[in-house]
């Protein structure tokens, strides 16, 4: 028993002391999700899925850093979200004096830092498909493609409603920011297909099959006798064991070993010459 005890305490000195705080800002935010005025604990633990994504890779520490960093600026958009909603509240709390009336300043600055970290996101989103192996495969490209359809399916939708009175910037991020999202998906979920990392392949998987429930359902006007809690499921079910499922995979080590080359008949091919010579 002593023997055990010593094991586990030293396995938990061992953790590196971001991935503990990684660790306590996913429950943060999966908190948040359970306070008033919403009640939605299926959506916001998906959406803290990211943030326990982060602390699992940065647990393991893989061999290439770019599975680290990718994780860390996937992790990005739902801790600047979480800060943003509750840096102004909790200011207006414990601020002395006038100092309670910079609440609306903290409010814009969260934001446009909101936005900043959509971008890092995205640009975590690309690097974990680099750092799975790219692309190279035929059926990866058809992924890509149906990715751009669906982008496409995306860009039909926001511009067949009124655009005009909305402010160049905000047109903008509307249109680049879910382009990119979708085509960043696809391009992840084709490299983890490629790789042969089972659980990554998986989790990606479940994670870009949401985003295009997303784009399907955008097209859906929702009546005020539907199912929230069915749409609920639809939508968060996916995306959480997705992430959970990509989780798993980092923590059994998916990401430290090297992606599998896709074989082709050429490359059976001399290997069999090469067996019979």
């Amino acid at each position: 028993m002593k023997v055990e005890a010593v094991a586990r305490f030293g396995s938990l000195r061992a953790v590196p002391w971001l991935a503990w705080l990684l660790l306590v800002l996913g429950v943060l935010y999966f908190v948040r999700g359970l306070l008033p005025p919403g009640f939605s604990p299926l959506s916001s633990l998906a959406g803290a899925g990211p943030i326990f994504f982060a602390a699992a890779v940065v647990f393991v520490a893989p061999r290439d850093r770019r599975f680290t960093w990718a994780a860390l600026a996937l992790g990005v958009p739902p801790i600047v979200s979480l800060l943003a909603d509750w840096t102004p509240i909790v200011w207006q709390q414990v601020a002395p004096g006038d100092w309670v009336n910079a609440v609306p300043l903290l409010y814009d600055l969260g934001s446009v830092a909101i936005g900043v970290a959509t971008i890092i996101g995205l640009a975590g989103l690309f690097l974990l498909g680099l750092a799975l192996g790219g692309v190279r495969a035929f059926l990866s490209v058809v992924i890509l493609a149906a990715g751009v359809v669906v982008a496409l399916a995306d860009l039909t939708w926001f511009f067949a409603h009124p655009v005009e009175q909305l402010p160049v910037l905000q047109a903008a991020r509307s249109v680049i920011y879910p382009t990119l999202n979708v085509l960043g998906w696809g391009f992840v979920f084709a490299a983890a297909l490629e790789s042969l990392r089972s659980l990554t392949l998986v989790g990606t998987g479940l994670v870009a099959s949401n985003v295009v429930v997303r784009a399907v359902l955008a097209w859906w006007t929702i009546g005020p006798d539907a199912n929230t809690d069915l749409l609920t499921l639809i939508i968060a079910g996916p995306l959480l064991v997705g992430w959970l499922a990509m989780t798993a995979g980092a923590l059994r080590g998916e990401l430290n070993g090297a992606a599998v080359a896709p074989r082709s008949r050429a490359g059976r091919g001399s290997g069999a010459r090469r067996r019979a010579g």
